[in-house]
């Protein structure tokens, strides 16, 4: 099996978890962060956040000084070891 079928398969589990339908019909879901990235979700069939396909926000890019504020709070919150990991960065994607 090649990576990229592995990783299909592991998004289609994914997709086989709580589902989120409701909320995300409505657009009151929470995207997952982890899932459309390269290495995907690793709380599949377990995460509390959707996992459905989200239309992307063309936003311009935020000015230096505030993408570094965000570096250092993303940095803060890996030094700080948090069991929470996956919430807590969840939550300052908001």
């Amino acid at each position: 099996i090649s990576s990229g079928q592995g990783s299909a398969e592991a998004k289609a589990a994914a997709l086989a978890g709580p589902p989120h339908i409701t909320e995300h019909a409505n657009r009151t879901c929470q995207p997952c962060l982890f899932f459309a990235s390269q290495h995907g979700c690793a709380r599949g069939v377990g995460c509390r956040y959707c996992h459905l396909e989200h239309q992307v926000n063309s936003s311009p890019r935020p000015r230096k000084q505030t993408r570094d504020k965000i570096k250092e709070r993303v940095l803060q919150i890996f030094r700080e070891n948090s069991r929470n990991l996956h919430d807590e960065l969840q939550a300052e994607a908001r």
